[in-house]
């Protein structure tokens, strides 16, 4: 099933005095060193690595600035984020401006859960940014998932990765799940109980809440309480987590994906691949092991 915009909602942050005060801090030392990437460029490989071209719109070259590009590591963010700035006064209302990178951001405690399940990334133990995406975490699939484990370690996570590239332009964009299983013995014995990461996109994506994933499937094979991921150009990628439960060699992981394997009943839907990987932590870059994919004809995959 192939169809995909997030509703956007613009994210408020009233930044506390002590919180200012850091941030104006951080801002003088970056004017105050300078960025070392101010030469001028044509595009993204004028400027070498951990780099960008940015240029202004109606203008032929423009001038490189150090870090991401905005846009891959603000992916699917609320009204504002992400923007070009040269103070906080180019933000809108309260975001600010990131003086290293130039980007108006939303400013959050580390560990406190100001950006929505996002991570807060800290730029003191007392102020960061809220990270909307950013790259796929990486995989190993060289690696067989008993040789990964240290002694007492246990996987516990499962990412999923749109592989799905000709996304239309529809309102459930990539690959449509329902849920995620893990399968021991021929039963379910678990579903996914929490979001942990996750990067979904899609410009006119309607389902982009990654909660659906979450719980027993309940689409009935509709177009309902599901997840569409958006595609590899999207994003695309979630980790879940399954509360107390582990998984173990011999189990699957079933993808209720939402095409004619799962639902015969929609012969006009498609089977979309699915990459699944597992670790034992939550974190994007976290070690994760590939088991395997679903698509055209298969929904699950095996826990060697």
């Amino acid at each position: 099933m192939t169809t995909s915009a997030v509703s956007s909602h613009r994210s408020r942050y009233i930044l506390s005095p002590a919180l200012l005060a850091v941030l104006i801090l951080l801002t003088g030392l970056a004017a105050a060193c300078g960025d070392a990437s101010e030469d001028a460029c044509n595009d993204d490989n004028d400027c070498g690595s951990n780099a960008w071209c940015n240029i202004q719109e109606g203008a032929s070259d423009g001038t490189c600035r150090d870090g991401a590009r905005p846009g891959s590591i603000f992916n699917n963010a609320p009204d504002g984020i992400g923007e070009d700035c040269d103070g906080s006064s180019d933000c809108l209302g309260e975001l600010q401006c990131l003086a290293a990178d130039r980007v108006c951001v939303q400013l959050c405690v580390p560990g406190q859960g100001d950006c929505g399940g996002r991570e807060c990334f800290g730029l003191t133990p007392d102020l960061g940014y809220c990270d909307y995406g950013g790259p796929r975490p990486e995989v190993n699939n060289n690696v067989e998932p008993d040789n990964n484990l240290q002694p007492g370690e246990s996987y516990r996570y499962v990412l999923l990765e749109d592989l799905s590239e000709d996304v239309a332009a529809g309102d459930t964009p990539g690959a449509d799940i329902d849920g995620v299983a893990i399968e021991r013995f021929g039963n379910d014995v678990a579903y996914a109980t929490t979001v942990e990461d996750y990067d979904i996109g899609g410009a006119n994506n309607a389902y982009a809440d990654p909660n659906e994933l979450l719980g027993p499937p309940d689409s009935g094979c509709t177009k309902a309480n599901l997840t569409a991921l958006g595609g590899a150009p999207n994003g695309g990628w979630v980790i879940l987590g399954f509360g107390d439960e582990v998984i173990e060699h011999g189990d699957y992981i079933v993808v209720y994906e939402l095409g004619p394997t799962v639902c015969p009943n929609q012969p006009t839907w498609h089977d979309d691949e699915v990459a699944v990987s597992i670790s034992v932590s939550s974190h994007r870059n976290g070690d994760w092991v590939l088991l395997g994919s679903t698509g055209t004809g298969q929904n699950v995959v095996v826990v060697p």
